[in-house]
């Protein structure tokens, strides 16, 4: 009985992986980096040592917006949904963001390899706490490979294994801004390095996952009949 429910479990979940994987969910991965410089203004939220941490969640199947060189840089102006951030005790929120992917980008005949970069737009909505008299106003996360080996095309990766088991040149920069005069403005920002980006399930597909494989095991006991009694 238990080898039957362990392989309808199994079972279930290829099917239903495969299930989800048709379907375009809503992606998100996590973030984290260490805060390698902070500017004075900014010293009450954030120190050298401390960790930026935040997740952002995008459509995987946003249309590119057009580009000079097609098949090697693509920006996704529509794909970014919501963005959170922490570092300390203050947190940071945004709608709307672009992903930019470089995949063996050449310019003025330069190799620069590959780019996934997640930034704000003057065009996000942002939604975090002053800073004295200084508004949180962008947020930037890239993560560069100069060698052109992390991506094999300008699609917006659906998972973090490009990222993994290799050492690449990454940053986080968080830019506040302080209003002068007209449209001048005073700049401060806190800046993090060495990202480390992971995968982060959908609660939908965690739920039903769960519900699948409990009906599944149940389904399969219900199926097997109850063992003979012995004759007296």
């Amino acid at each position: 009985m238990a080898m039957s429910c362990r392989r309808s479990i199994t079972l279930g979940a290829a099917l239903f992986l495969l299930s989800a994987a048709a379907h375009a969910l809503p992606i998100t991965f996590s973030f984290s980096s260490t805060v390698s410089d902070v500017t004075p203004p900014l010293a009450g939220i954030a120190a050298v040592g401390d960790t930026i941490r935040g997740t952002f969640t995008f459509d995987p199947t946003a249309l590119s917006a057009p580009s000079d060189a097609p098949g090697m840089r693509a920006i996704y102006p529509e794909a970014g949904a919501t963005l959170t951030l922490t570092v300390g005790d203050y947190t940071a929120r945004a709608t709307g963001f672009y992903i930019t992917i470089l995949n063996d980008w050449i310019a003025d005949g330069v190799f620069l390899g590959d780019r996934f970069i997640v930034a704000t737009t003057a065009e996000s909505q942002i939604d975090a706490p002053t800073v004295g008299e200084y508004a949180f106003g962008t947020f930037s996360l890239a993560v560069i490979d100069p060698t052109g080996t992390m991506l094999d095309s300008a699609a917006i990766p659906t998972d973090t294994s490009p990222f993994e088991g290799r050492s690449y040149d990454s940053a986080v920069h968080l830019g506040f801004q302080k209003p002068l005069f007209l449209n001048a403005f005073l700049g401060a920002g806190v800046r993090a390095e060495d990202v480390t980006l992971g995968t982060v399930p959908e609660p939908n597909t965690i739920a039903l996952l769960g519900v699948s494989l409990f009906s599944l095991c149940l389904a399969t006991r219900r199926r097997i009949p109850a063992p003979a009694l012995p004759l007296a």
